[in-house]
């Protein structure tokens, strides 16, 4: 199908000028004696005997009824009409599915996304499993006082406490002169702070400055591009482009980065990078030299002074560069229970990954992945290497969440199995592969699926799939309006 075979709008619905007796209210309660249709029956069983015989309709004003409540659904639909909370109808199915999208009663441009199947809370009331999908409007209006910064719902709206990679932008009445802190409508005053965890100093917001804040599970990151000092009170700025250094043999306590005294983690290279320089637009490398890594990196946030492209921050490794996490390493906050991740971007992070042997073996918890991108963050692949996730219940090699973009942009290598290779879940969620790109599959790994998608979307458009893999359940998967290119060109809608 193409965009182009949309059929005709409705634009009047079906017996819209019938009066009784030719239209007829269709009721939910059978009422098979008379012939007459209901929600329950439809057209009774004696609509289908001769009247001859004894039966009864089918009754033209039923037909119209019927016909005039569907199409005047469709025209709702299709003139973009804003669907609500309704508890007669929300008991009536017993409660929204999960991915379930509803419109604010009172607040207009706020859209709400159920977490949970099931749903039967009214969002705007605060109840819980309800997660803000969508704000319409560029910033809301502070409504605080100096180093506070609030806003407050409309009447009849009540909102929940925020979740990790909300993110909000805030006209600013006053600006700050020392740490600040903001309550998000009326959930209560949490911190401002720095990328690095430090709190503001003082003029890192002006008046009327529109202030760009994510949250981290626990406080309100500043995002918006503003002097980021670090623990010691000293940043670097880099004028060319920089190579930093992890090895197994270096050391987080006193290795400086350098090939002669490198550090020992990703994870340690990423936070002193983050705390102490500024890349000023340069390309900064990390160089991970050969050797088994039992720590990946959980990225919040990005570089200071870092570009956006594929560029910006480079981890570089070789195959036998292998990162095998399995323990939890969660985020704080960002996600309700232990996950385990070799590499993990949230909050606003980019960053390349460039080689690898990448598997993950925890298997506790609710999930694994090797790399899994949210809440606005990127990450490019390019020459990497996936061997096994052994988590039994979720285990992904590539999962983009709500948000977050994964961008294989050259050819990789699969070998180990697991639950899903690509997952895509959540609002904004994508994987999209490098059309030119081959992802050579050696030794048969075993997949439920290869691609699966909640509401997010996996683009596969000319890719290349060499070599055999096994998909026990089902290639692809596309679900809750989750979106599937095949390399062929095929799109699946969930």
């Amino acid at each position: 199908m193409q965009d182009t075979n949309v059929p005709t709008k409705i634009g009047t619905v079906w017996a819209a000028s019938a009066t009784a007796p030719y239209i007829n209210p269709i009721p939910v309660p059978s009422q098979p004696t008379n012939g007459r249709a209901s929600f329950t029956d439809g057209f009774p069983p004696n609509c289908f005997i001769p009247l001859a015989s004894g039966g009864a309709g089918p009754f033209g004003s039923d037909t119209n009824g019927i016909l005039q409540l569907i199409t005047q659904w469709l025209q709702w639909e299709q003139a973009g009409g804003p669907i609500s909370y309704d508890s007669v109808f929300s008991t009536a199915i017993g409660g929204y599915p999960k991915g379930a999208m509803l419109d604010s009663v009172g607040m207009t441009g706020l859209t709400w996304i159920s977490s949970v199947d099931n749903n039967t809370g009214n969002p705007d009331s605060g109840t819980a499993n309800w997660l803000v999908a969508l704000l319409a409007g560029d910033y809301f209006l502070d409504v605080g006082v100096q180093n506070l910064l609030q806003t407050n719902p409309p009447a009849g709206v009540t909102f929940p406490a925020p979740y990790a990679g909300l993110r909000v932008s805030v006209r600013a009445l006053f600006g700050n002169t020392g740490a600040a802190q903001f309550n998000w409508m009326e959930t209560g005053a949490l911190p401002i702070i720095y990328s690095n965890g430090a709190a503001l100093t003082g003029n890192d917001y002006q008046t009327g400055a529109i202030v760009d804040l994510v949250f981290n599970g626990f406080d309100w990151q500043l995002a918006s591009r503003a002097p980021v000092p670090s623990f010691g009170g000293v940043v670097t700025l880099l004028t060319a482009a920089t190579t930093f250094y992890v090895a197994t043999t270096g050391s987080d306590t006193t290795g400086t980065g350098t090939s002669s005294s490198p550090w020992a983690t990703i994870q340690h290279a990423y936070n002193t990078l983050q705390a102490s320089y500024d890349a000023g637009g340069n390309t900064i490398t990390v160089s991970v030299a050969d050797g088994t890594y039992t720590t990946g990196l959980i990225a919040s946030g990005s570089i200071p002074g870092q570009t956006g492209s594929s560029t910006g921050i480079v981890f570089v490794g070789s195959i036998n560069a292998i990162i095998n996490v399995a323990t939890s390493n969660s985020p704080l906050g960002a996600w309700a229970t232990a996950q385990s991740f070799c590499f993990m971007g949230i909050g606003g992070a980019n960053f390349t990954i460039q080689g690898f042997t990448l598997q993950n073996s925890f298997t506790g918890g609710t999930g694994a992945a090797c790399v899994c991108a949210t809440r606005d963050s990127t990450i490019y692949l390019n020459g990497t290497h996936f061997g096994a996730v052994l988590h039994a219940t979720f285990g992904a090699h590539i999962l983009s969440v709500t948000g977050g973009l994964v961008f294989p942009n050259g050819n990789y290598t699969v070998t180990g199995s697991a639950i899903y290779h690509w997952y895509s879940t959540g609002s904004g969620a994508q994987c999209t592969v490098l059309s030119t790109a081959t992802v050579t599959f050696t030794g048969s790994p075993s997949f439920s699926y290869l691609g699966y998608t909640f509401t997010g979307s996996l683009y596969l458009v000319g890719v290349t799939l060499s070599g055999a893999f096994t998909a026990t359940v089902s290639t692809y998967s596309a679900n809750a309006r989750g979106v599937i290119i095949e390399p062929n060109g095929t799109q699946l809608l969930g």
